[in-house]
């Protein structure tokens, strides 16, 4: 049960890349609604690169044995005030389903944190502006099969170099049966200190 990998990682003048090798156990729920185990085999690759200011991103894992890929895609920009960010990401998971009909099998291993996401495509986008005290943001991610989101507004604000409070909200939208459709509502307080 163990794992093992290889990475090679090589930078060129426009582009940054590696590619890779990665064995190890993979957790999945079964037929029967438990939790199994199989060796899974993957191909990993990454990139970067800046073009015109903006940042383009890319990772993605091949799994050989079942024929499957998943990866992301991404762009970050800065605006011109300097203190404005947009990052956008699409997530393709050929594990995942193109359409909302999720049966238990499905919650159960996107609840338990086994599969990355119930769909095969997915859309985040985060809009963030930054002030010399506060952060602002609100975020999304999207369910492009079944058209659900999830609406993320935030903020964040530092007191000084050692303490900062977080408020983070959300709100599910979509149909009945759909990702993030029964998620409702919800809010989330934190403060954090160094010492």
């Amino acid at each position: 049960s163990s794992s093992y990998g290889l990475r090679v990682k090589s930078s060129f003048p426009l582009i940054d890349v590696s590619l890779g090798y990665l064995s190890y156990e993979k957790s999945f729920v079964n037929a029967f609604l438990t939790l199994a185990r199989m060796r899974s085999y993957n191909i990993t690759m990454d990139f970067s690169t800046d073009i015109l200011g903006m940042g383009f991103h890319g990772e993605g894992i091949y799994d050989y044995k079942n024929h499957k890929l998943t990866g992301i895609m991404g762009m970050d920009y800065t605006l011109g005030d300097g203190i404005t960010s947009l990052l956008i990401e699409y997530l393709y998971n050929e594990n995942g389903k193109s359409s909302g009909n999720y049966s238990l099998q499905d919650w159960l291993g996107y609840l338990m944190g086994v599969e990355v996401s119930m769909a095969r495509d997915k859309v985040f986008v985060n809009l963030e502006r930054t002030f010399e005290l506060l952060k602002v943001r609100l975020s999304c991610v999207y369910n492009i099969g079944d058209r659900s989101a999830l609406i993320i507004p935030g903020v964040v604000y530092s007191f000084n170099d050692y303490t900062e409070v977080t408020i983070t909200g959300y709100q599910g939208t979509g149909c009945n049966g759909t990702q993030y459709a029964d998620m409702g509502s919800g809010l989330m307080f934190r403060i954090r200190t160094w010492f």
